[in-house]
């Protein structure tokens, strides 16, 4: 279905550097109000030009697909994740709120040492691991994940660009030398998609 006017969430500027909006939810047949992240507003202008279920948010050639299914391949899920998500609770503190569940994150050793923290992490690569199955079709792979986020964890949408960061981060300190600017580039492209898909189920 194309997303038209009348099915567009109001957007409501709360305050200074922040934005609510305003969507019908259907199961409830009431108005909710949801955190939006100034960085996301350019989707929805994008959506003026893009239908709702446009599958190819970028053209990949050949070396690219290889370049990524090379980089992935060397990956161990178990170690990166847990070390990309703890680092993310580390750096960026605010982000704890949304693990309360998760015990004790006060201290950059404990969330290291947290065994959720590590579960949770190594559940974000292994749905990272989808988009590298599925490079062609990374929109509709992430609906389900990203309405989830947006309309039942509530998640700050620019918090799946600083996850990407981090990870690319992680990835590039195990790589070392071998992570060229050829391949980070190449990686970044890939990771940017990602995020767009996780977001667009946010307008």
């Amino acid at each position: 279905m194309k997303r038209t006017l009348n099915t567009w969430p109001i957007l409501i500027f709360a305050r200074a550097n922040h934005m609510r909006r305003l969507q019908w939810a259907e199961s409830t047949h009431k108005y909710k109000l949801h955190a939006v992240s100034p960085y996301h507003i350019h989707s929805l202008f994008n959506l003026v030009a893009k239908p709702e279920n446009t599958d190819n948010m970028a053209d990949w050639t050949d070396a690219e697909k290889s370049t990524i299914s090379a980089v992935w391949g060397k990956v161990d899920i178990t170690e990166v994740g847990p070390l990309a998500l703890g680092r993310v609770l580390i750096v960026y503190p605010w982000t704890q709120r949304y693990f309360g569940s998760f015990g004790d994150v006060s201290t950059p050793a404990a969330i290291m040492g947290n065994p959720k923290v590590a579960a949770h992490g190594k559940v974000v690569c292994g749905a990272l691991d989808k988009a590298v199955k599925n490079m062609g079709n990374i929109l509709a792979t992430y609906k389900s994940l990203s309405e989830t986020h947006a309309n039942k964890l509530f998640v700050d949408p620019d918090n799946f660009r600083v996850l990407a960061d981090v990870l690319t981060i992680v990835i590039a300190a195990k790589f070392g030398a071998a992570f060229t600017p050829e391949i980070q580039a190449t990686w970044q492209k890939f990771i940017k998609v990602v995020v767009a898909a996780m977001g667009s189920r946010y307008f």
